[in-house]
C-alpha cells in the first residue's frame, strides 16, 4: 500500500507539472494597434470534417486553416515595416529568408507557381517548454534576424511581415502546436476543449471596416493594397467612394451615400448581402459630367445595418478644386 507520505509528493508533482504547463502563454507577436493598424481576419478552423468555422462558431476562416492570421493596412504599412516579435521564449528550429515577396502588380496565380511546397513563404520554427512550438510564415525576403539554434525571449525581434507565400495580402500567420498538433490559442463556442493561450485579451470582432476611400476607376482588392491617395479634380474621369470590409455576412444591408457640395445627393445604392465573405470590396459612383465635377466639398456616408441594428457607420470627406 501506498504511504500517505508518498501520495503527497506524487500529488506534489503532478501539481507542479500541471503548473507549468498552464504557465505557457503568447504575447501578440505584432507590432500594431489592434483594431486600428491591424485586425485578426482568420482563424483556426476547428472544425475536423469538410466545413470549417473558427473558434467562436464563425466564418473567418477557411478549411484546413492552421493558424491566426494578423493583417495590417496595406502595401505602404509593409514597405515602412511591421515587426514581428516572439510570441514567447524559445529556441529557433528552423527559418527559412529566400522567398522572393510577390510584386504588387505580379499575378498571383502565376506567383503561386513559383512558391509550390514553400506556402509559409519567409518565417521560422520556436520550439518552446512543454512541447509547444511557434511557427511564422509570409515575412519579408531577408529580414528573418534569427539563426537556427538561437534562443529567443518573448519580444524578441524577429523580423518583418512580407508578402512571401501564399498570401493575398501582407500579414503573418502565426500557428501553435502542441506536441506536433495544431490547436487553437483561442477558447469559445466551437472551440472549448482547449486553453485560451494569449497573455492578453484578443476581443473577438467578426465584421471590421478595414479600409476606405475615394477613387476616379473602378478598384480592385490588389490596387486598395497599394494604399496609393487618389487627388480628385475637376476633370476625373469618375466619383467613386470604395468600402473594404473583413467579415460581412449573408443578410447584411450595406448603404453608401455619396453627396455633393449642395448636399445633392451624387449616388445613393443600398445593397443587401446574399453570401458571407471574409473580404468584401465594394463601391459606388458615377462618371464625370459634361462639364466636370463642381467645386468643393464632397462627403460619403457609409452604413451597414445587420439584424436592423447599425453595425458601422462611417463618414469620409474630400474637397474637389
Amino acid at each position: 500500500m501506498i504511504s500517505t507520505y508518498l501520495l503527497s509528493i506524487i500529488f506534489f508533482f503532478l501539481t507542479c507539472l500541471s503548473a507549468t504547463a498552464s504557465d505557457f502563454r503568447l504575447a501578440f507577436p505584432v507590432d500594431c494597434i489592434l483594431g486600428e493598424e491591424c485586425i485578426i481576419q482568420n482563424y483556426v478552423d476547428v472544425d475536423a470534417g469538410k466545413e470549417w468555422h473558427d473558434y467562436n462558431c464563425g466564418f473567418l476562416t477557411y478549411d484546413g486553416h492552421k493558424g491566426t492570421d494578423i493583417r495590417i493596412q496595406d502595401y505602404q504599412a509593409m514597405n515602412k515595416g511591421v515587426a514581428v516579435r516572439a510570441a514567447s521564449d524559445g529556441v529557433v528550429l528552423g527559418i527559412r529568408n529566400n522567398v522572393d515577396d510577390r510584386k504588387t502588380n505580379e499575378a498571383y496565380t502565376d506567383y503561386l507557381k513559383s512558391v509550390s511546397g514553400k506556402e509559409c513563404g519567409n518565417g521560422l520554427v520556436v520550439v518552446h517548454d512543454d512541447n509547444y512550438q511557434t511557427q511564422y510564415c509570409h515575412m519579408r525576403k531577408g529580414s528573418v534576424a534569427v539563426k537556427v539554434g538561437d534562443r529567443v525571449k518573448e519580444g524578441d525581434f524577429l523580423g518583418y511581415i512580407g508578402l512571401s507565400g501564399k498570401t493575398q495580402f501582407p500579414h503573418l500567420h502565426i500557428s501553435l502546436r502542441l506536441n506536433k498538433k495544431v490547436i487553437s490559442p483561442f477558447v469559445g463556442t466551437c472551440s472549448t476543449a482547449g486553453q485560451y493561450l494569449w497573455k492578453d485579451d484578443i476581443p473577438y470582432t467578426d465584421t471590421q471596416l478595414l479600409k476606405f476611400g475615394f477613387a476616379d476607376a473602378a478598384p480592385s482588392l490588389d490596387s486598395i493594397e497599394v494604399g496609393t491617395a487618389v487627388t480628385l479634380n475637376k476633370h476625373s474621369a469618375a466619383f467613386l467612394f470604395w468600402a473594404n470590409v473583413v467579415g460581412i455576412k449573408k443578410g447584411d444591408e450595406q448603404e453608401i451615400t455619396i453627396f455633393m457640395p449642395d448636399e445633392k445627393i451624387l449616388v445613393h445604392k443600398t445593397q443587401i448581402i446574399k453570401k458571407s465573405k471574409v473580404n468584401w470590396l465594394s463601391f459606388v459612383g458615377k462618371k464625370r459630367p459634361t462639364n466636370g465635377w463642381r467645386s468643393g466639398l464632397y462627403r460619403a456616408v457609409y452604413l451597414l445595418k445587420r439584424d436592423g441594428a447599425t453595425l458601422i457607420e462611417k463618414e469620409v470627406q474630400t474637397i474637389i478644386h
